[in-house]
């Protein structure tokens, strides 16, 4: 019986060990060697190595939805809740290849240009949270905010991956407040009572700006998002 051609997720796995071995050498014809197949084929899936490589940040993320899916109280989470798995849940799985990780993450996913895929499905995710959320997501604009806070997350995995204290105590901890001041931030509404403070106070004239003209421009401002 013939053996089978290798498929995308074999292609990743056989890349990252390759990679990790020596990461200046790697390349699509050392991979094609390694699972004894045409170049051609793996071209058939990934358009270059950078392609390739940034695979086992999809499978990552995909092991990720796949997390939710078995967790039956999972449509219940909070949004602090349903921030903290995914942060942790990528964690853990980036432990488990964190030299990978820490050779390939800045170049492939931080640093990005335009956006990487991985990036975006985690953007798209967050914004998911926030639509399904109360507070000021509508007056902050969901999208924005999704962006603001995977590039958290992407600093705080930078974070990590210098982390040494025992268990990544340290990330833990600033994790932890991340998600506890973002989740809190936009749930109890704390950008639209300022709002509605400033508001109050131009309108009785307990705050003003120089020069005059701006206080119009904040009172106009102020009344359309209050």
């Amino acid at each position: 019986m013939p053996k089978s051609e290798p498929g995308a997720p074999e292609m990743v796995r056989a890349a990252i060990d390759l990679y990790v071995d020596n990461p200046r050498n790697f390349t699509i014809s050392q991979l094609a060697r390694s699972l004894k197949c045409e170049r051609a084929l793996i071209y058939k899936h990934f358009p270059n190595k950078s392609a390739l490589l940034r695979g086992f940040y999809q499978r990552a993320f995909d092991q990720y939805l796949e997390s939710c899916s078995q967790t039956p109280e999972y449509e219940q989470f909070t949004l602090e809740e349903k921030l903290s798995h995914l942060i942790y849940t990528h964690l853990e799985l980036f432990q488990e290849e964190r030299e990978f990780v820490e050779e390939t993450f800045n170049a492939l996913i931080f640093q990005a240009s335009p956006k990487s895929g991985f990036q975006q499905h985690v953007e798209n995710r967050i914004a998911e949270f926030l639509q399904q959320s109360e507070g000021d997501v509508a007056i902050l604009g969901g999208k924005n905010v999704a962006e603001f806070l995977t590039k958290e997350t992407f600093f705080l995995i930078k974070y990590w991956l210098k982390d040494e204290s025992v268990s990544a105590e340290q990330t833990v901890e600033l994790a932890d407040k991340l998600i506890r001041f973002a989740s809190e931030a936009l749930q109890l509404q704390l950008f639209s009572r300022g709002l509605e403070l400033g508001r109050a106070m131009l309108e009785k004239n307990v705050l003003r700006l120089k020069p005059e003209g701006l206080n119009r421009v904040a009172l106009t401002f102020l009344r359309r998002y209050t």
